[in-house]
């Protein structure tokens, strides 16, 4: 028996509770949410996009940090 594994990204939109598979397009859907950082992305071009994918998920991220309460 031969096993592997295979790995897989996903986008999570935590406004509407969807996994997105990981994209630029899935991407470019969710930065909607902040226009400038969209605007920007937009404007590149697919291969641009596709290869600065993690970057712009990455600021994002950064101007809109996820708060997890703690309870103890």
């Amino acid at each position: 028996n031969v096993s592997s594994k295979e790995y897989q990204q996903y986008l999570y939109d935590f406004e509407s509770g969807k996994m997105l598979e990981y994209n630029a397009d899935n991407l470019k859907t969710l930065l909607m949410a902040d226009p400038a950082i969209h605007d920007e992305y937009a404007d590149l071009s697919k291969k641009k996009q596709k290869a600065q994918l993690y970057y712009y998920m990455r600021q994002y991220n950064q101007k809109h940090p996820l708060y997890i309460p703690v309870y103890e």
